[in-house]
């Protein structure tokens, strides 16, 4: 090593609660801040994707409403109440503010931070938006999210929406 380097060597011969506790107070104060510096920032991003992905799992009775009006009609429902729902405000739950149905059976779901609603200051807003494809006889769908850093959405929902 030249005289600017610096190299630090642990091994883990013991486990890591001995060799905080061999290493005296200051040793273990700068481990533990260490190791929340790494893992809070982790499970913070953590639970904001388990909530796109809770948010994301709440569509699944709209998907199902509009699918159905759409094999039995042959038509998209562009509205909540041409699917059969309750207004948009109604449809939110602890996450998200709205969810709408709009032209051509496109679902769109905004989340709210403001109470009664408790989406994540870093979602407010943002929107996830689901396009219907027919496939036969079967409606699938693309995902899309607006507003919402990619690294919060899953993956399959990280396409670009739909053209109209």
């Amino acid at each position: 090593m030249d005289k600017e380097t610096l190299g630090i060597s642990l091994t883990y011969e013991q486990s890591p609660i001995e060799l905080v506790g061999q290493g005296g107070g200051a040793t273990g104060v700068a481990a533990l801040a260490i190791m929340a510096a790494v893992a809070v920032p982790q499970y913070q991003e953590y639970m904001i994707r388990a909530e796109v992905k809770r948010s994301l799992d709440a569509l699944e009775p709209v998907k199902a409403a509009v699918a159905e009006r759409r094999l039995a009609t042959g038509k998209f429902p562009a509205s909540n109440k041409a699917a059969g729902l309750d207004a948009p405000e109604a449809l939110g739950n602890d996450d998200l503010g709205s969810i709408e149905v709009g032209t051509g059976g496109e679902i769109t779901a905004q989340f709210d931070a403001t109470a009664p609603h408790k989406a994540n200051a870093k979602l407010e807003g943002g929107i996830l938006v689901l396009s219907p494809v027919v496939e036969g006889k079967e409606v699938t769908w693309r995902c899309s999210a607006e507003g919402i850093e990619p690294k919060y959405v899953p993956e399959a929902c990280r396409e670009e929406p739909l053209e109209p």
